[in-house]
């Protein structure tokens, strides 16, 4: 699994399943994260809270991969999530509600791992949807 597309698929599966651990081997321990939604920091550990704290949150929350693009080191994908609001995520109560939201971003991957990440700034979670229900 060393295509940058395969990487990123892994990632994605690997969140639905909550595999945090296989973030050690899918993101670089230099990971910089360009765009960082509340408060993922860089790093994989930084990756992994954000998604620790997002999957306890939402509960059944899974992404759907809708389109993804490799062009050498470079993918982009857009992602579809869903889960129901159960818990409390960057601030916000729990609304009982479901979220369905949507997000785009870009990653470089080398070297067998994601090295960089970018995404739309109007998505750190696109957390509007949560925002609406409070």
């Amino acid at each position: 699994m060393t295509e940058p597309a395969d990487i990123v698929r892994a990632w994605v599966d690997a969140i639905n399943a909550r595999d945090f651990d296989a973030f050690d081997e899918l993101f670089a321990p230099t990971y910089v994260n360009h765009h960082r939604p509340y408060a993922q920091d860089d790093g994989v550990a930084g990756v992994q809270r954000f998604f620790i704290a997002l999957c306890d949150a939402l509960d059944g929350f899974s992404y759907d991969i809708e389109t993804l693009q490799a062009d050498g080191e470079t993918v982009r994908v857009r992602l579809r999530g869903e889960g129901v609001h159960t818990g409390e995520v960057l601030g916000l109560a729990p609304t009982g509600e479901p979220v369905e939201v949507t997000v785009t971003h870009i990653y470089r991957v080398a070297d067998g791992r994601i090295q960089e990440r970018w995404g739309d700034p109007d998505d750190p979670f696109a957390i509007r949807p949560l925002e609406a229900r409070a």
